[in-house]
């Protein structure tokens, strides 16, 4: 039963993270960002902001990226195809680390090899995969282009 004053709205707090990707801090996206924000804030939800051009966040998917997504619970058969242990072998560097790497995988079969990378992530990367699990909504302010009529 709501008291006097009160609404359902209050009892309902968002989570929002918002993924915000523009170079330029004086544009009217980045005023945008501010303004609904702000709103979120005001109206008592929490929010987060992303700005991937502050982390410098690269959209290229180069090999050290690989271990973000390996998971031990993949299917076996994809892990296969992916010939984790080769890739290990390929990111070991010099012929020291190779030696190494190749003594540490001979006898480990796909499923280890992929809970050993997914274990050993960048701490940046747990934390980024951390902060989208939490929020219940998810905006993403981009550039806008002069265009605004829809693609076909």
């Amino acid at each position: 039963m709501l008291g006097a004053g009160q609404s359902h709205q209050e009892d309902y707090v968002m989570r929002v993270l918002t993924v915000y990707a523009h170079p330029n801090h004086k544009s009217f996206c980045h005023a945008i960002l501010q303004q609904f924000t702000k709103g979120l804030e005001d109206a008592g939800h929490v929010s987060e902001v992303v700005d991937l051009y502050a982390i410098r966040f690269d959209p290229v998917f180069r090999m050290q990226d690989f271990a973000s997504y390996v998971h031990e619970s993949m299917p076996l058969d994809i892990l296969e195809q992916m010939n984790l242990k080769q890739r290990v072998l390929d990111s070991a560097g010099g012929p020291i680390q190779r030696f190494i790497a190749s003594r540490w995988l001979r006898n480990k079969d796909s499923l280890a090899v992929a809970k050993f990378i997914h274990d050993h992530r960048p701490k940046d990367v747990v934390a980024q995969w951390e902060k989208l699990k939490m929020p219940r909504a998810l905006p993403l302010l981009r550039p806008c282009s002069g265009n605004t009529s829809p693609r076909s």
